[in-house]
């Protein structure tokens, strides 16, 4: 089943996210402080600086973390840490939190995919620091990456448990992550923030979801079978996704972006031999413009 995760577009979407902090941060880590509505939310999820990813298993959200641009109202990491001293005057800076994933779905894949994620949607925000307050039983993971740690483990008066505060630096990026955002910045450029996750072998069915969508494989491989079963062509990074196969399958690991409403439903046929990815970037820049 492929892992969904991308930016909250809807306040059914935007409350689930409320309720999984509770379920989270309270009743299975105790790290807050429980609320008679079921719901953690602070000033910052109002503010239009803010964008709510979240993952999605099956239709259920999973998992989720907030990316707050900074503004004249600052952001969410000032409240824990002085990280703007340590920092090049100038630093376009932005805040990651309230990062919550439900324990049965806590893993690798789940936490690099919202890293993924989250660190591409910065960068397309031109920041050049992430500040986050960090569990320090995550810490090791977030250095792994490229982050920071600043200081040791303190408090906040909403808290319970400790933070590790921790900074990323863009060219202190570790290559893995680097290479998603390159590979973003050559196939998607109209700068999508939804992606699927799929490991090798899973089937992709694209066929039920909405028309005037256009299906962009960033990374990995897409295998086109017929109604036999047999193997036609091989989709790879930078193609589109047509109406030419019956079923479809990932190559390895295989993520997906989706463009939505920029671009005509699905074709008949994608376009033929060596022009092919020609013809994908002119279809891309056509629709930019428009």
């Amino acid at each position: 089943m492929p892992l969904i995760i991308k930016t909250a577009d809807s306040p059914e979407l935007l409350d689930e996210i409320y309720r999984l902090r509770h379920r989270v941060f309270c009743e299975e880590e105790g790290c807050m402080e429980a609320t008679a509505d079921g719901r953690i939310q602070d000033r910052f999820d109002a503010s239009p600086f803010s964008h709510q990813l979240v993952v999605l298993v099956g239709g259920k959200v999973v998992g989720a973390m907030r990316i707050t641009e900074d503004s004249p109202a600052g952001m969410p990491a000032d409240d824990y840490f002085p990280f703007r001293a340590l920092v090049p005057q100038g630093s376009i800076l932005v805040s990651g939190g309230m990062l919550c994933i439900e324990r049965a779905f806590r893993g690798p894949r789940t936490a690099i995919g919202l890293t993924l994620m989250s660190t591409y949607l910065a960068v397309s925000k031109g920041m050049d620091h992430i500040a986050a307050p960090i569990n320090p039983a995550a810490a090791r993971f977030f250095k792994r990456i490229g982050f920071r740690q600043l200081g040791e483990a303190t408090f906040a008066p909403h808290m319970k448990g400790p933070f590790l505060p921790m900074l990323l630096a863009r060219d202190e990026l570790n290559d893995f992550v680097k290479g998603f955002i390159r590979l973003n910045e050559r196939h998607n450029p109209l700068g999508s923030t939804e992606c699927h996750f799929y490991t090798d072998g899973d089937p992709i069915a694209l066929r039920a979801e909405t028309p005037g969508r256009a299906w962009l494989v960033v990374d990995g491989a897409v295998a086109l079978l017929d109604a036999a079963g047999r193997h036609t062509a091989t989709l790879g990074a930078g193609e589109r996704i047509g109406g030419q196969a019956d079923s479809l399958l990932a190559k390895g690991e295989t993520k997906l972006m989706v463009i939505k409403d920029a671009m005509q439903p699905h074709p008949a046929e994608r376009p033929k031999g060596a022009a092919n990815k020609e013809a994908l970037a002119k279809e891309l820049s056509a629709a930019e413009m428009v």
